[in-house]
C-alpha cells in the first residue's frame, strides 16, 4: 500500500481522520469507524481479555489501562498524534453493564471466550 500515492508510509489513507477509541472493548466501534475509512491510531481498554480480542479484531494492540490513570499527553504520544491536531475520540459504555440484549448469565458464559466480532 505504501507505494500508492493515496497512502502514507504507514499504510494510512492520506487525509483520513485518526481515531482514539477509549473503553474500546472488543473493537465494535473501532471496526465501524475503520470500515468508514477512519484510521485507528490508538485504543484504551482496562480488561486484558478484551484487549486480546480487540487486537485480533482490529489488528492494533490497545493500551491496557484504566482511563483515569492515563494522561492525555501520554495517550496522544502513544497514538503518534500531536496536541492541536485533527483527530476523533470515540468511546462506548461498557456493554455488560448497560446492554439488555445479553443477560448477565450469558455474559458470564461468554466472558472467558475469545470470540471475534468479525
Amino acid at each position: 500500500m505504501s507505494s500508492n500515492r493515496n497512502f502514507d508510509e504507514r499504510g494510512v489513507m492520506k487525509g483520513a481522520y485518526q481515531v482514539i477509541d477509549v473503553f474500546s472493548g472488543m473493537g465494535c466501534a473501532s471496526l465501524g469507524f475503520k470500515r468508514a475509512g477512519f484510521q485507528i491510531a490508538a485504543a484504551l481498554e482496562i480488561n486484558p481479555l478484551r484487549c486480546r480480542i480487540y487486537e485480533k479484531n482490529i489488528g492494533l494492540k490497545p493500551i491496557q489501562s484504566d482511563v483515569l490513570k492515563i494522561d492525555g499527553e501520554d495517550l496522544l504520544a502513544e497514538a503518534k498524534l500531536r496536541k492541536g491536531g485533527k483527530f476523533c475520540m470515540i468511546g462506548c459504555p461498557p456493554c455488560q453493564s448497560f446492554s439488555k440484549l445479553v443477560g448477565y448469565e450469558e455474559y458470564k458464559r461468554l466472558e472467558g471466550s475469545e470470540k471475534q466480532v468479525r
